[in-house]
This record gives C-alpha cells, structure tokens and sequence, in this order.
C-alpha cells in the first residue's frame, strides 16, 4: 500500500512566497529611486536654464536630492537583508540588531535631509507643503522603527536569558 505525501503546511509556503513578493516589491522601488535620481538631476538643468535666477541653487538641491535617494536606497536594502533574517530564523542575532540600528541612521539622515531642504527649495506653497508633510512622514518612520528597534532588542534577550521565553 503506497502512503501518500504530507500536505505541505500553509505557513511554510506562504513564507517562502511573501519573502519572495516582498523582495521584488524592493528590487522596483529600488529601480524607481534610481530612475528618479536620474530625472532630479536632468530636471534641475533644464530648470536651471529656464529659470536662471534660481540656477544657484541647483548643484546643492540635486546634491540633496541623490544623498536623499541614496538613504532610500540604503533602507530598502536594508530591509531585504532583514526580510531574509526572518526567512532563516535569524531576526533575533546581533548582525539582524545592528542592520536595525544601521536603518534608524538611515532613515534620521534622510529625514534631516528633507528638513534641511524645506529651508531652501523655491517653488510654490504647495511643494513646500510636500516638503513638509515628507519630513512629518520621515520623522514619524524613524519613531516607529525606534519602537520595533526596542521590542526587538526585548525579545531577543529574552530568548539569551536564563529563561528562553522566545
């Protein structure tokens, strides 16, 4: 008599497909800030030439810009290495703590980069609204992360205590 496989469990397949789905999710917006680095900067030239009062401005704004997109950049890659921590099992180690620590950086860079920005950017009330609520969207992300950063940094002396809870 031929036994027949298991049935495989719910949850191991959807793991290994919601890691999948969340990285490629990652891989285009990753795409998409490259792409709109590349359109700041030909962007600025262009309204450099068109509005050439403001063409002193634009080495710092497209400076600003690119750091900006690189902290992007840096959070999402960030954000798939952590992906793949939980994937294997490993969320609770020092390197997954540290590569949260590195994200909280990141992230206040970003934010104080858009601050800065909302100082200087010239344009219509509307764009320095956009600024703003950008840097209220910033400074919120870095609260939230801090507060993960913390349950995290709980659980997983929990689970290196003397009483493995976790």
């Amino acid at each position: 008599m031929q036994t027949l496989p298991a049935p495989i469990a719910p949850a191991a397949l959807v793991a290994p497909v919601a890691s999948v789905l969340a990285w490629s999710a990652l891989g285009v917006l990753a795409v998409g800030v490259v792409v709109a680095e590349v359109v700041a900067a030909d962007t600025a030239s262009a309204l450099a030439v068109q509005y050439p009062e403001f063409a002193r401005l634009q080495a710092g704004l497209v400076a600003a810009a690119i750091a900006l997109g690189l902290c992007v950049e840096a959070v999402l890659a960030m954000t798939a290495a952590l992906i793949g921590a939980i994937r294997h099992g490993r969320v609770l180690d020092r390197w997954a703590l540290t590569l949260v620590d590195a994200l909280v950086v990141a992230l206040t860079v970003g934010t104080v980069l858009v601050t800065a920005v909302l100082f200087v950017i010239p344009g219509p009330p509307a764009l320095g609204l956009a600024v703003l609520g950008l840097a209220v969207v910033g400074a919120a992300l870095v609260l939230v992360v801090l507060v993960l950063r913390s349950l995290l940094r709980q659980a997983a002396s929990m689970r290196h205590g003397p009483d493995p809870v976790v």
